[in-house]
């Protein structure tokens, strides 16, 4: 069993959400927040869940949710892969309005919710995958997901950076597994909250490669997940791109508990280099040098491939550039 079970929404260099520009511009601080709407303020594009069978009210097409009093166009893309339902359905089919509490949108299904505080910029991911599954996965079936994604504000190179800050305060509020011991199967079974970063490659001779770079913060299997690297192959779906994975150790050294803040502060730099001499021993990105490599997208959220309910915050989101002088 692979240590990283992962079905992704490709990313092409063409999708709608990148960036706009290819070529960094220094601002007075040389800093760049490479998240676009971190305050989560101007909505999201829900693209439409897809798993089987179908309910009677699923939206089958991307919908533009927006609430409160949005400044900009909207950054993020959310994703609903493997879901029955969709955060979409009752408000493009019934007109039902997003609920406001307490400061609070609260966006949800019969199985899940977002809750977003664009004042603070807090958000929470709920997915209840107890209401997702008639019976617990098999091998082959599809899992649901909860992740957002965006095209990065500037697409900068690691060569043109010092630093590349990663900040966030991020809280699990709750986890329970729906499936008895005779249920389980660890290979087929677990809950994941995870962070990935498209790092593409400027090497002529890989021209169009690129590696899914990973930020692992919570896998139900494990206390603390190691660093690793693979080639996402092996199933439908899958990219055939390497993934690398972070070591939890540096930047989480307790795990994810229920209860327990975790304030996250790592320069992601040093990893690039790391991720990219694994890369090599999987026979990737062979023509590429740490200096070819540039970030250009990234998504965070819920893959779920076993029966649990979680919920999950994070707060005070940032992926901070900080340009070589």
């Amino acid at each position: 069993m692979k240590k990283v079970l992962i079905m992704f929404l490709l990313i092409s260099g063409s999708i709608s959400l990148s960036a706009c520009n290819n070529k960094t511009e220094t601002p007075e601080d040389d800093t760049i927040e490479l998240i676009q709407d971190n305050h989560f303020k101007n909505g999201f594009v829900i693209s439409p869940a897809d798993n089987e069978p179908q309910p009677d009210n699923r939206y089958p097409l991307d919908y533009d949710l927006t609430y409160g009093t949005p400044d900009g166009q909207i950054a993020w893309l959310l994703g609903q892969a493997g879901n029955r339902f969709g955060l979409a359905d009752d408000y493009a089919l019934l007109g039902k309005e997003i609920e406001y509490v307490d400061n609070n949108y609260i966006i949800e299904d019969t199985s899940k919710q977002l809750i977003v505080n664009p004042d603070t910029g807090e958000i929470t991911f709920v997915l209840n995958t107890s209401k997702e599954y008639l019976k617990p996965r098999e091998a082959k079936e599809a899992w649901p997901h909860l992740l957002i994604q965006q095209g990065l504000a500037q697409n900068v190179s690691v060569n043109e950076v010092e630093s590349i800050t990663l900040n966030m305060d991020i809280i699990m509020n709750s986890m329970e597994r729906h499936m008895t011991d005779e249920e389980y199967n660890a290979s087929l079974h677990t809950a994941q909250f995870l962070m990935y970063i498209v790092v593409r490659s400027n090497a002529a001779q890989d021209a169009g490669e690129f590696m899914w770079f990973g930020i692992p913060f919570y896998d139900a299997r494990y206390p603390l997940m190691e660093e690793n690297g693979m080639i996402d192959a092996g199933t439908a779906g899958n990219t055939g791109k390497f993934i690398y994975q972070m070591p939890q150790i540096d930047f989480m050294p307790n795990g994810m508990q229920v209860g327990v803040l975790n304030e996250i502060n790592i320069d992601l730099v040093p990893y690039f280099a790391r991720a990219l001499m694994l890369a090599k021993q999987e026979g990737a990105l062979l023509n590429t040098v740490l200096d070819d490599l540039y970030l250009t997208n990234m998504n965070i959220g819920y893959e779920i491939p076993g029966t649990y309910d979680v919920s999950i915050t994070l707060k005070d989101f940032s992926l901070e550039a900080k340009l070589k002088p």
